[in-house]
């Protein structure tokens, strides 16, 4: 599993089992008087990274997009696709809760 402040590597299994939340932590800049007027709200964006939070307490937080690395072309379309992406694995969570569906995993 990748620990939080790690960089993500090649691919990761993680076991759904063993996940209690997902959710997509957003971080902006400073937004200054009338920049939204010039600026799409997009374009504050810092970083987008996904939080699982495990059911014995520990988190790992995997870097989904970073501005200085990835910079804003195509940003809107891949916000949306993360978002879809959350509610499948958050589906596929809820999914293991029942005792014959047991064993799932996705690879990250």
């Amino acid at each position: 599993m990748l620990a939080a402040g790690k960089e993500l590597t090649g691919s990761q299994v993680i076991d759904l089992d063993k996940i209690k939340s997902l959710s997509i932590r957003k971080s902006y800049g400073s937004i200054k008087a009338g920049e939204l007027g010039k600026r799409k709200f997009e374009e504050f964006l810092n970083f987008i990274h996904l939080r699982f939070e495990y059911t014995d307490q520990n988190i790992s937080v995997i870097p989904f997009y970073e501005r200085e690395k990835d910079g804003t072309k195509g940003l809107g379309k891949m916000d949306r696709a993360l978002t879809n992406v959350q509610l499948l694995i958050s589906k596929l969570i809820a999914s293991t809760k029942h005792p014959e569906n047991t064993g799932t995993a996705i690879a990250i």
